[in-house]
């Protein structure tokens, strides 16, 4: 993989030094470090010349063939249409959780754009927004 536009972190100085200076996060536990490390060297060893979409290569082996997988992602759309969201994104799983809200939700037709880098706290924000907008709806209706 070439790493033209990315930041390597391919040891533990450069981990700490994005913690600390352009995260501006103090972590509490150190072997995070080298956990991120050896995540960054394994993806440079990845071949991405396998997309999942396109080749059994990567697959999970449960579900290698296409109508498995084609099945797993209709599972999978329908939870995530049908099913409440768990209080923490953790315990989403199959089977578990899905993206509705954990309160009623109404239709109005309204879009927030929520923009921000990796990781920084943009599913949690919309969440929020997302529960506070229906209460306060259902607040203002009755």
């Amino acid at each position: 993989m070439a790493y033209t536009d990315a930041r390597l972190l391919t040891n533990e100085d450069l981990v700490e030094d994005f913690f600390k200076r352009v995260l501006k996060y103090d972590y509490k536990n150190p072997s995070i470090l080298s956990k991120i490390v050896q995540a960054e060297l394994s993806m440079a060893n990845f071949d991405f010349g396998y997309p999942t979409l396109q080749s059994h290569h990567y697959r999970d082996r449960r579900y290698k063939d296409d109508s498995t997988r084609w099945h797993l992602r209709r599972q999978i759309t329908s939870e995530l249409f049908s099913l409440k969201r768990p209080d923490r994104d953790e315990s989403l799983k199959l089977g578990a959780g899905g993206a509705l809200p954990a309160s009623d939700i109404s239709c109005d037709k309204q879009a927030f754009i929520i923009i921000g880098p990796p990781a920084s706290g943009k599913s949690g924000i919309a969440n929020k927004v997302a529960d506070h907008l229906v209460v306060t709806r259902r607040v203002s209706a009755n």
